[in-house]
């Protein structure tokens, strides 16, 4: 088997298949914040992380599929309360993982429709601070998605319907 990976490498980066590795860095800001079932708000959690992305894509014509897994962690602000309501401010910690893959069909030379899946799993960990302890946090969900992309005159359009599917959260004090 292992004599099969430089094989397995070369016909992922061959003209054969049409294929295109890649690795994409940027910043995302999350924005994150909970609210009690009366509409209060309980806490946000805001700041920059930083993220990297791997990925291959297949262009075969009017077909094509992209797979790709992203790393998007770092710590950012948290400013909130606790369960008995006195205000807790601290930072949390956060490692948000995500593997994707997508394909589509283009129909037209500015117009595809596409199919696609995604799996992500997010550890959020709140640091202690004073007398309060922290917590951890693991979520993870798939999510589902059908839609139609197009372009035109260099601007890029998705319009889309995604389903998220089998969502857990599990608590760790």
């Amino acid at each position: 088997m292992m004599k099969l990976l430089p094989l397995f490498g070369l016909l992922l980066v061959s003209d054969f298949l049409h294929a295109r590795p890649g690795v994409e860095t940027s910043l995302s800001y999350l924005n994150y914040h909970e609210t009690s079932a009366a509409g209060d708000l309980l806490n946000r959690e805001s700041g920059w992380l930083p993220q990297v992305r791997f990925l291959w894509d297949v262009d075969l014509g009017n077909q094509g599929a992209e797979l790709n897994a992203t790393y998007l962690g770092g710590s950012v602000n948290y400013r909130g309360q606790t369960q008995g309501g006195l205000t807790h401010q601290t930072d949390t910690d956060q490692d948000i993982f995500s593997i994707a893959g997508q394909w589509r069909w283009s129909y037209s030379a500015h117009m595809a429709f596409i199919l696609g899946g995604q799996h992500y799993w997010w550890r959020r960990d709140i640091r202690p601070a004073g007398a309060v302890s922290g917590l951890t946090e693991d979520y993870a969900w798939y999510l589902l998605e059908a839609g139609l992309t197009g372009q035109s005159n260099g601007w890029q359009g998705l319009v889309s319907w995604n389903r998220t599917m089998f969502a857990s959260m599990v608590i760790q004090p």
